[in-house]
């Protein structure tokens, strides 16, 4: 009995000693861990690991969306960059194109009107008038020549059509008024007049008679040629109107009449009185634009026109 005490207190003692020292060594504290402590803390450490893994992979997403989040905005202000230098280049180029343009376009129109202005409109004074018995006092004829300023109507290289329609319709309106008509000019320079403008002129005029001079042009075919009168769809005054014209110009001057017929054409639509649409010349005819420039011609086909007017009237 004696011998089982004593190894009983041996291995209490021992126990005792090894909880001292463990005691010692954790400042006074004893904790006793067991196996299933040891089980759990393995596991929370694995755990631990893998939570730190998954927010490493968290992490290194999020830095690969920035840097391509980043790229983009890049590639973005680089393009943005690109259609801003390009679209300044582009409209520096038609600055400067369209200034160069306007430049020879100006260049243009001065000679056209510088031989417009030496034009002799009084040299009309030495030709004899061939109706001398018909007097056109208390008559107001608007002579609109067509197209000017911003719409130069047809085109031949440097030739334009309204410069041609000036020149006539100034000689136009001094034939006219040497038979004593009062004369009304839509456009005296080279400027622009819009259609409704030039029917609102006679109109406000109270004009008797309204006149527009045009040049005509059919690239397909440069043999058509010849002068053709237009009156408005029903209007029974502008037929025999350009009839009589027309058949006077054919009769009694060298002039190529080709035809008159109707027209739905705005000057004529909105003109309240008589009115017609000379067609001078096929300006695609290469015999017929060399006559529509030259200023014997040009008074030649005024008298024609002119008289051809104070026919019509005179048979009224």
């Amino acid at each position: 009995m004696q011998n089982n005490r004593t190894g009983t207190n041996r291995g209490s003692s021992h126990n005792r000693s090894i909880n001292r020292r463990a005691n010692d060594r954790s400042g006074g504290s004893l904790t006793i861990i067991g196996e299933g402590d040891l089980s759990a803390n393995r596991a929370a450490g694995r755990n631990v690991r893998r939570t730190a893994g998954a927010k490493n992979t968290i992490n290194q997403k999020r830095r690969r969306k920035k840097r391509l989040l980043r790229r983009i905005w890049r590639d973005v202000v680089y393009i943005s960059l690109f259609i801003v230098v390009f679209a300044a280049a582009f409209h520096l180029l038609r600055v400067f194109g369209s200034s160069g343009d306007d430049q020879t376009v100006e260049a243009q129109k001065i000679t056209n009107v510088s031989l417009i202005e030496e034009i002799n409109v009084s040299e009309s004074e030495e030709i004899v008038l061939n109706l001398t018995d018909v007097d056109l006092t208390g008559y107001t004829i608007v002579v609109d020549p067509g197209h000017g300023g911003e719409d130069p109507g047809c085109m031949s290289g440097s030739i334009w059509e309204c410069d041609i329609n000036l020149a006539v319709a100034e000689k136009v309106a001094d034939f006219l008024e040497r038979y004593g008509a009062t004369v009304v000019m839509t456009r005296t320079e080279d400027e622009y007049l819009s259609l409704t403008d030039r029917a609102e002129i006679a109109n406000e005029a109270e004009a008797d008679y309204f006149v527009s001079l045009h040049c005509n042009s059919y690239d397909d075919d440069a043999s058509i040629s010849g002068l053709e009168c237009y009156y408005y769809p029903g209007m029974e005054d502008g037929e025999v109107f350009a009839a009589a014209i027309t058949a006077y110009m054919d009769e009694n001057t060298e002039i190529n009449v080709r035809k008159y017929e109707d027209n739905d054409l705005s000057v004529l639509r909105n003109t309240a009185m008589t009115a017609v649409l000379v067609e001078m010349g096929y300006m695609s005819s290469p015999t017929e634009l060399a006559n529509l420039t030259s200023d014997s011609y040009q008074t030649q086909l005024a008298q024609a026109i002119a008289e051809g007017i104070v026919f019509a009237i005179s048979q009224e």
